[in-house]
């Protein structure tokens, strides 16, 4: 037992020839001894589990815990296990380079879009802050007018905003760039369209480059048709529309579009096929009024009053304001004044500012003796800049005579003659305030001036024979009547026939020696 001694940790009895403790694995020599004992040469051995080399005298392989005198392990495996898949730190320092490479890689992307004016222009775009993205593309394309993708990009942002007049033209510079591009053509037409400020030749010249690009595009072709219709091009027009008919043969609005272009070319039985065609479609009001319009082209009266009456009975008729017009036109010359009164008052509920409705129902309310409200109606266009400005201020002008206010009758007349209009109706209330004055002789020559501006004014023949018969030329004077009773004819609501027959009748009986009394000089222009 002279070779064993206690360990100095666990205090076991051990080998001391060992270098370690079996029971603890402390060392039992050291380090100096064990260098010392390696270097006299002592034959070393392979571990029979792990082959790590082993110093003769040893019990246990240090390397995987190996009792080298059982064969047996007395280190935990598991711990063993956890050492082997434990990564090394070459391992770690790679997988740490590769993270912050990416972040960088990542930063530098981030940097890249944000500094690309089109990406950046469509974030903002995308989060609904468009101002700041035009902002951004405006810069930009200032700097670059050629780089065709963003002028595009700009024009898309401009008519998203509704910057119609810029997106116009931001989307012909793109067209300019790309000539095969068809959404630039197309929407540099429609944007041109929609800001107002094309004149229709220019909006037809963009739309038919757009149509050359896109020949299935039934709206450019639509669009097209209008264009041209508006700029006088009646044909291009038509061709345009049959253009749409035939890639949509159930377009309604194609079918009454083009029975509108046919009537307005005076094809009237072209244009009533059209409209028959969707008169039995939801839009049959539209098709009733086309048809009206058509048979009061053809001067059929009574077919345009039956097919309008029959067209304004419907409650979304998108022409009802027009509708109601034409029939009051028509029941006005018809001397249907009540009628005409009705239409036209019904025309202004839906066109409150149709300046011809008011004018008309002027007329229609003189004509029935209604003179405090035709001059309210004819006032009305006389106070605002417009068309029949100048009409009215001459019918106004006329009724105040009638109610005895010559000085604000010349204001009227002197408004219409500032606007250049001189008719034979201008002349004629001219003579009358004249007349007014006393001044007779400037009355005659007014009224001869209206004729010869105008030899089938009833108005001025009725005003000279007044006049005549005033200064006893009786002869002349009867004449004059006599042609007014011929112009006006039938027609006596409105006018007044019946007075000047009697008169008339009077001056035959006058001259065949019966007395006469002196005549009023009232008129109507």
């Amino acid at each position: 037992m002279a070779n064993t001694i206690n360990c100095p940790v666990c205090g076991k009895l051990t080998d001391s020839r060992l270098d370690s403790c079996p029971h603890c694995g402390a060392y039992l020599k050291s380090r100096r001894q064990k260098q010392q004992g390696a270097a006299g040469g002592k034959p070393r051995k392979a571990c029979p589990r792990c082959g790590s080399g082993v110093a003769e005298g040893d019990i246990i392989c240090v390397s995987c815990g190996t009792n080298l005198l059982t064969g047996q392990r007395i280190v935990d495996e598991k711990a063993l296990q956890r050492k082997r898949e434990a990564p090394s730190a070459g391992w770690l320092i790679g997988i740490g380079a590769a993270a912050v490479i990416a972040v960088i890689l990542g930063g530098l992307w981030i940097y890249a879009v944000s500094r690309d004016p089109l990406s950046q222009a469509r974030r903002l775009a995308d989060e609904g802050r468009v101002l700041e993205a035009l902002t951004i593309l405006e810069e930009y394309v200032g700097s670059a007018p050629t780089d065709g993708p963003k002028v595009l990009e700009l024009a898309r942002l401009q008519w998203r905003a509704q910057q119609y007049d810029k997106a116009a033209q931001t989307f012909a510079k793109a067209a300019a760039l790309d000539p095969s591009n068809a959404e630039a053509a197309a929407y540099a037409a429609r944007a041109a369209a929609r800001s107002g400020t094309a004149t229709p030749k220019q909006l037809a010249d963009l739309l038919e480059r757009a149509v050359k690009l896109d020949e299935e595009d039934s709206g450019l072709w639509y669009t097209l048709a209008l264009a041209r219709g508006t700029s006088g091009d009646m044909s291009g027009a038509i061709e345009a529309l049959d253009r749409v008919v035939s890639l949509h043969a159930t377009d309604d609005s194609a079918h009454l579009s083009l029975g509108v272009a046919h009537a307005l070319e005076e094809n009237h039985t072209l244009a009533s096929e059209e409209f028959m065609t969707v008169s039995d479609g939801p839009r049959k009001a539209e098709a009733q009024a086309g048809l009206g319009f058509v048979a009061l082209l053809e001067g059929d009266a009574e077919e345009a009053a039956r097919r309008l009456a029959d067209a304004v009975q419907s409650n979304d008729l998108p022409a009802a304001g027009d509708a109601h017009l034409a029939l009051g036109q028509m029941y006005l010359a018809r001397g249907e004044f009540a009628d005409a009164q009705v239409a036209l008052e019904k025309a202004l509920a839906v066109q409150q500012d149709n300046r011809e409705a008011h004018f008309l129902l002027g007329l229609c309310l003189r004509a029935r003796g209604q003179m405090q409200a035709a001059l309210n109606e004819f006032e009305s266009l006389t106070n605002a800049p417009g068309a029949l400005t100048a009409e009215a201020a001459i019918q106004a002008a006329d009724i105040q005579l009638n109610l005895n206010a010559p000085d604000r009758a010349k204001r009227s007349l002197d408004s219409a003659a500032r606007a250049g209009v001189k008719s034979a109706a201008y002349y004629t209330v001219q003579g009358r305030i004249s007349l007014a004055s006393g001044d007779e002789e400037g009355a005659m020559n007014a009224f001869e001036t209206a004729l010869r501006a105008d030899a089938s004014y009833a108005g001025a023949y009725l005003e000279r024979g007044l006049l005549n018969v005033r200064r006893e030329a009786v002869g002349p004077g009867l004449a004059d009547l006599d042609q007014y009773l011929k112009l006006v004819g039938d027609r006596g609501e409105g006018t007044r026939v019946e007075e000047v027959r009697a008169l008339a009748d009077q001056l035959r009986q006058a001259a065949q020696g019966a007395p006469v009394a002196r005549p009023a000089t009232e008129g109507d222009a």
